[in-house]
């Protein structure tokens, strides 16, 4: 009988980069901070201040 594997023992393989999905990391990158600024709001985050989290132009704001 073999001895019982820890969790620590365990190691998976490295991923694979073909199956990296760099648009989802962004996403989840930018909804990470969407959630974190909100939840140390004191009050609900504006739209300027979501854009600004979003790294995108309001619609006040000239786009180049």
């Amino acid at each position: 009988m073999s001895p019982p594997q820890h969790r620590d023992e365990h190691r998976s393989e490295p991923l694979d980069e073909r199956l990296r999905d760099n648009a989802a990391l962004d996403e989840i990158e930018l909804t990470s901070r969407l959630m974190i600024a909100a939840s140390g709001a004191d009050a609900r985050l504006s739209q300027d201040e979501v854009d600004a989290l979003l790294g995108v132009a309001g619609d006040d704001d000239p786009v180049n």
